[in-house]
């Protein structure tokens, strides 16, 4: 997707970027493994949105602890006690978990957007879907991000340069294509996205619940609230998402490719949008405990065991 780790930071910035990032990596890391265990130990919660849901709390690990890794690289550089070849390697490699993160976060909404698709509009099929079937997409989700991104690993070390401008020589038309993809991928799907949802909330906003007290109509009122709450939430999050990446894409492609790629306001503002795809990992968990109840019941079951163990 992009490289936010590739930058010039000052001192303050440094210790700023160090700082939000250690506290974005803590919230990251707890939020998103109360997400895995509350699917994991709850049958009633192994579907597939949900199981699209862990693969996405795994690869949002990903962003903050990169770049945490990459800013400490560049502070034991220079030191002295990490070389610059090394410090070049492991920068690519937390680039390329980066680049993968979106890449399989980018799949897994595109893929949820379609189940919805199917849960509210055609609901059988929707259920005759196989979790095998969900565990195969999300191993070539891991696998396309692999492939797509494995080319910058290594234009980042035969060039020696993991910045955002962009090279001159061999290795340029080779990142103009990742670049023309990756802004089609930043710009296309969340507006095929945006489309989706908005049917899916006007069929539910027009769906009519029977009025008598029956227990079909009752489940009928239950299966629409719920169907307008996981929209909800996913719809909050493909806002987050795109805002967050997209922010920083414009001004990737910004510092590439404009006029006023040498503006040091510019670079300010770059600067501070790297730390926005880390920021949304670390409330992404928030999101799933505000709008679904299965997720504060599992958490709620998670907070009780705690105590029942502490208490011993």
């Amino acid at each position: 997707m992009s490289n936010v780790t590739g930058q010039n930071f000052t001192s303050n910035q440094s210790q700023f970027a160090v700082i939000s990032y250690t506290a974005a990596t803590i919230t990251t890391i707890t939020g998103n493994f109360l997400v895995i265990i509350i699917v994991l130990r709850n049958k009633k919660m192994r579907t597939t949105p949900n199981y699209l849901i862990v693969s996405m709390s795994v690869s949002d690990v990903f962003i903050p602890t990169s770049v945490l890794v990459a800013l400490q690289s560049y502070y034991y550089c220079s030191l002295g006690i990490l070389s610059k070849n090394a410090t070049i390697i492991l920068e690519a490699i937390t680039t390329f978990l980066i680049d993968l993160s979106f890449a399989v976060s980018m799949q897994s909404l595109v893929a949820i957007a379609v189940q919805r698709y199917y849960a509210v509009f055609h609901p059988l099929k929707a259920r005759l879907a196989r979790l095998k079937t969900c565990f195969l997409i999300i191993c070539s989700f891991w696998i396309s991000g692999t492939v797509l991104f494995a080319p910058r690993v290594y234009y980042s070390i035969a060039s020696g340069n993991n910045k955002f401008t962009c090279p001159k020589g061999p290795l340029e038309k080779e990142l103009l294509f990742l670049d023309v993809f990756n802004t089609i991928a930043v710009a296309v799907p969340p507006i095929l996205m945006v489309a989706v949802y908005s049917r899916i909330m006007v069929h539910l906003k027009r769906k009519r619940v029977p009025s008598e007290t029956t227990s079909l109509s009752l489940q009928t009122a239950r299966q629409k609230k719920q169907n307008i709450n996981l929209s909800l939430m996913f719809i909050t999050i493909l806002i987050l998402f795109t805002s967050s990446w997209g922010c920083l894409w414009f001004l990737v492609m910004m510092t590439r490719y404009s006029s006023i790629r040498s503006s040091i306001l510019l670079q300010k503002a770059l600067n501070k949008a790297s730390i926005l795809p880390g920021v949304f990992t670390s409330i992404n968990p928030l999101i799933y405990f505000i709008f679904s109840s299965n997720y504060r019941q599992g958490l709620k079951q998670i907070f009780n065991s705690c105590m029942c163990f502490f208490s011993r």
